[in-house]
């Protein structure tokens, strides 16, 4: 039975035979993989995916499932109601990042990162560092920084305003009509909110686009498979 712990959305994707699902309060990992799990009483997958034998328990407040390559919805509810994405803002951020950054390139921590409190989910960066955009994305991906994530939005966007255009930019590319960013981390703000479809839209996008051989999925699948931690992750190569 598919019944996640009680968030208010919950997105899933179906990809080659494996389900994804993430949700907002996922603080460790953007998006966690179950390899070839079938949700009994959920979902049952054919040889291609056709269709749900019944209505899954869902206690979440919204919820969907989409396959990737498709965007075919096999599954939804109330999946267009507005939320609040919190730190899966984090994967358009690190996308974004992907398509216009440079990985190697070594970018030095500004005061951007001085907003945030101890009790902050965080990488751990300092103003003034030297950190490569690929140590920041591990660290957004991985320890979900805000410090890090506040970081990239600078370096790429020459401000986290800036950024915030290009991130509602992406976002209207993929389709995600219901969404509206206003910073790479997903921090509250009654203005920044999406959706389990958009949402999910852009986790499939996440899982399938491959720029210059990485993606963003590439980060947790390491970590699913290898037992590893945001440290030991963060200084293994995973191109």
């Amino acid at each position: 039975m598919f019944s996640p712990k009680i968030h208010r959305m919950v997105f899933a994707i179906y990809k080659s035979g494996e389900f994804w699902y993430t949700t907002p309060k996922m603080k460790k990992y953007a998006l966690k993989k179950l390899f070839c799990i079938f949700l009994a009483a959920a979902v049952i997958v054919a040889a291609m995916p056709a269709a749900l034998a019944a209505d899954p328990e869902i206690k979440s407040e919204a919820a969907v499932l989409i396959e990737a390559e498709s965007g075919r919805v096999f599954f939804e509810h109330e999946s267009s109601k507005r939320w609040f994405p919190a730190s899966t803002t984090k994967v358009l951020s690190s996308i974004i990042a992907i398509e216009r950054g440079d990985l190697d390139e070594t970018i030095t921590v500004g005061k951007e990162v001085n907003r945030f409190s101890s009790s902050s989910s965080l990488m751990g960066i300092r103003e003034g560092e030297t950190v490569s955009l690929r140590d920041l994305l591990y660290g957004m991906m991985l320890a979900s920084g805000n410090d890090a994530a506040a970081t990239v939005g600078v370096a790429i966007g020459g401000s986290l305003e800036e950024f915030a255009e290009l991130m509602n930019a992406k976002a209207k590319e993929l389709g995600m009509d219901n969404s509206n960013f206003v910073n790479p981390h997903g921090l509250h703000d009654e203005e920044h909110y999406s959706t389990a479809l958009d949402m999910a839209k852009v986790a499939a996008y996440a899982v399938i686009v491959n720029e210059n051989g990485y993606n963003v999925a590439d980060i947790t699948h390491h970590v699913v498979l290898h037992g590893i931690g945001p440290v030991e992750a963060a200084s293994q190569d995973i191109t």
